[in-house]
């Protein structure tokens, strides 16, 4: 029996697959009634399929584009074929790649003209068999222009000679080379023969070496690290100031300038000056910059700085400004104050409250005596009490406030000094600043001297004793005078009455409407009034009976002169006394009455 393979044209795994061949037999005879079946190996002769080529780019050069891609690990590829267009023209025949395989992953193109756009495409090949073709990439040849190195900038080296020597003195020549020279450089310096002397041939010349300038590498050096830009840091604190210094790392030739700008990252810092300027002749000075931070603080900001000119072009720095968050608090002027119970001057001591970061809402602080018996507290323009409210605002924050201590007059002698405590108490929106701990300030209120309270409680008696002494003899000359019916008035010493014609009276009248001038002393001391009805009796024959009602009032001024040890005393009392009283007379008694 013999078997036959077909051809599928389906490249198969492993390239070979198994066959089973089944043999079956039946008849009566048991002996034929069998089952058997076979295997059979059939070789693959397909190849793999040609897939689509991967990762397919063009890359340009001088005349020529280099072609490259993926490898596709397929052993049945034979060669590759390349296809190319120039411009907008359509493609042109594949090409086979001369000794390309499956392991081929580049070709180089050349004879291309520069400046002309190519496309590419490239594909496989297995026999007569094509693969799929790649995608498109395109690529345009130039050549490398390479610039010309520019002349060797050659140091040139002069000679100067000194001052005219003596015979035996030493002769000193100065060698100079300019540019400075970037290594050393030897010169070898000779005596000529000249009019009258030859040179010594032992000691006729000389060799000199000119050490090269070893310049530094352009640079800016920034403090305060004092080094390169690289790492330097300022610190400001919140609503503050500080500077640092900007140099430069070498020398200038004459008539170089270096311009170096500064920018500051953010609105968080300003800068003053936004720029500096060096030449030949300050290169080496470092010049100040000013940095100044806002208010609300907190984080890093950051200066650059960019140099133009003199071999400094695009020559750049940086600097770092840290900006401390700015801490709640509230900071006090005076710690203790001294205020005095006596009386006269030292009732009073002062001192300041002020926030010490901005808050975002307003801030409320009470000031409170410990003992208001001793010592009351005021705010600005207030009235002194018991305690006192101070207001922040995010707009005043920074603006101390003023408390005045005042210490009350007691007249009592003090044996010891006393101490007293004012308190602080905040309250706000703000989190940080409610109820924030605020030291308190301790006032002291010194001894009250005897002496201070002997002269004040003899000025007080002799004050009430002459008070009461011209209330007394008010109501004497009221009592021994015969009351008139009528009106009475003396103004400064002058009487007028109702009963003397009016024309008589332009003296008194004058100096009553103030067309006279008299001094408070004089119109105090002699003025005086009294007003009295007349009298009525009753009718009907009964006893005659009398009721007659009289108002008053007359003024009194008194001087009085005091000395106590060191301490003198001297003042005016001046008094205003008003009365009303009723007379009633019958004809038994006569009583009066009355009120000053």
């Amino acid at each position: 029996m013999a078997g036959e393979g077909q051809d599928d044209d389906v490249d198969n795994t492993n390239d070979e697959h198994t066959a089973t061949i089944s043999h079956a037999a039946s008849s009566t005879d048991l002996k034929y009634t069998i089952t058997n079946a076979g295997s059979v190996t059939v070789t693959d002769d397909d190849a793999a399929a040609l897939s689509k080529p991967t990762g397919f780019t063009a890359t340009a050069g001088n005349g020529e584009v280099s072609l490259a891609w993926n490898n596709p690990s397929n052993s049945a590829i034979t060669g590759w074929q390349v296809q190319q267009k120039a411009g907008n023209n359509a493609y042109g025949s594949w090409t086979t790649i001369s000794n390309s395989g499956p392991a081929t992953v580049s070709h180089t193109v050349s004879g291309l003209t520069n400046g002309t756009v190519y496309a590419f495409r490239i594909r496989t090949a297995a026999g007569t068999v094509n693969g799929t073709q790649s995608d498109e990439a395109t690529a345009t040849p130039l050549a490398l222009v390479i610039d010309p190195l520019p002349p060797a900038n050659v140091p040139v080296v002069s000679i100067s000679g000194g001052p005219a020597i003596t015979e035996g003195d030493n002769a000193v020549f100065t060698l100079t080379a300019s540019p400075a020279p970037t290594d050393p450089i030897t010169v070898n310096v000779t005596v000529a023969a000249g009019s009258g002397y030859s040179p010594d041939p032992a000691h006729g010349g000389a060799t000199v070496v000119v050490a090269d300038a070893h310049l530094p590498p352009a640079d800016l050096l920034l403090s305060p690290t004092g080094t390169s830009s690289s790492g330097a840091s300022l610190t400001v604190a919140s609503g503050g100031s500080s500077s640092y210094t900007i140099a430069l790392a070498g020398p200038l030739s004459a008539g170089e300038v270096v311009t170096v700008s500064i920018r500051a990252e953010g609105s968080a810092i300003t800068i003053e000056p936004a720029e500096v300027t060096f030449t030949a002749a300050d290169w080496n000075l470092p010049q100040r910059v000013r940095v100044t931070a806002s208010e609300s603080g907190g984080g890093s900001s950051s200066l650059s700085h960019r140099a133009t000119g003199g071999g400094y072009d695009n020559v750049e720095a940086t600097l770092t400004v840290r900006v401390p968050a700015a801490t709640a608090g509230v900071t006090l002027s005076s710690r203790s104050v001294s205020v005095s119970a006596a009386p006269g001057a030292g009732r009073t001591d002062t001192y300041t409250v002020v926030l010490d970061s901005q808050p975002t809402h307003e801030v409320r602080i009470r000031v409170g005596s410990g003992l208001p018996a001793a010592v009351l507290v005021s705010g600005p323009g207030g009235a002194a009490g018991t305690s006192a409210i101070l207001t922040f605002t995010p707009a005043t924050w920074a603006t101390p406030q003023q408390v005045t201590v005042t210490g009350v007059e007691d007249n009592l002698e003090q044996s010891s000094s006393r101490t007293v405590t004012i308190t602080h108490r905040a309250a706000s929106d703000d989190g940080d600043y409610d109820n924030i701990s605020i030291a308190p300030v301790t006032v002291t209120v010194p001894v009250v001297a005897a002496a201070d309270v002997a002269v004040q409680q003899g000025w007080l008696t002799r004050l009430g004793r002459t008070v009461s002494q011209q209330v007394v003899d008010a109501l004497q000359q009221r009592f021994s005078a015969q009351p008139a019916p009528g009106m009475h008035l003396t103004v400064d010493g002058a009487a007028i009455s109702s009963a003397v014609p009016l024309q008589e009276n332009q003296q008194v009248l004058s100096k009553a409407l103030g067309f006279e001038r008299s001094s408070s002393q004089q119109v105090v001391a002699g003025s005086a009034f009294s007003f009295s009805p007349q009298a009525t009796a009753e009718a009907g024959g009964t006893p005659r009976l009398a009721l007659r009602l009289a108002l008053w009032g007359r003024g009194a001024l008194s001087s009085f002169h005091g000395q106590e040890n060191t301490v003198s005393l001297d003042g005016e009392v001046s008094t205003t006394l008003v009365g009303a009283e009723w007379e009633r007379e019958t004809t038994v008694a006569r009583w009066t009455a009355g009120a000053a």
